[in-house]
């Protein structure tokens, strides 16, 4: 039941962000992001201010959730992986959103690859493997939304590496 709970309130804080990405002139979206490398995924997490009445509204302590604008840009079958205390949401971005849409883009969930498409929300349980790739000259934006954070205050890593 905690997870369910845990999965619903994450989409809603998800949808509400992506309402809010919308909102925003593409050179906003542009300078709010700086991207870091993180298990070959570039990833920006998005400020507590961005995030923050989004955040409150559905009752999520800020230390408890991450959100992040994730970038996969290259070939990442080798990082099929799982979180063992997150549940997480993915939220595919496109256009509508401020960025580029997907291409050649798939997710590993469970035991499979899938495409992936704008718009495509995905929810991932804790302990469930999944990953994201793109072929040459692919391209994946997503929203990620997590809770706990996938790296936590005290820097530990909820990363494991199936692959």
């Amino acid at each position: 039941m905690a997870l369910d709970l845990d999965i619903i309130r994450l989409k809603r804080v998800s949808s509400e962000v992506v309402v809010k990405l919308r909102s925003l002139l593409k050179e906003e979206v542009a300078q709010m992001l700086t991207m870091s490398e993180y298990h070959g995924f570039r990833k920006c997490p998005l400020s507590k201010k961005f995030i923050g009445e989004i955040i409150r509204f559905h009752d999520f302590d800020i230390d408890n959730i991450q959100l992040e604008i994730v970038h996969v840009d290259r070939d990442l079958r080798h990082e099929i992986h799982l979180h063992k205390k997150a549940n997480a949401v993915a939220v595919c971005l496109d256009t509508a959103d401020g960025f580029p849409g997907p291409r050649l883009a798939r997710m590993f969930f469970h035991d499979r690859w899938l495409e992936v498409h704008a718009g495509d929300v995905i929810e991932i349980p804790a302990r469930t493997p999944h990953g994201f790739t793109v072929s040459t000259g692919g391209r994946l934006f997503f929203l990620s939304a997590q809770s706990p954070p996938i790296v936590g205050i005290d820097e530990s890593d909820d990363y494991f590496v199936l692959t």
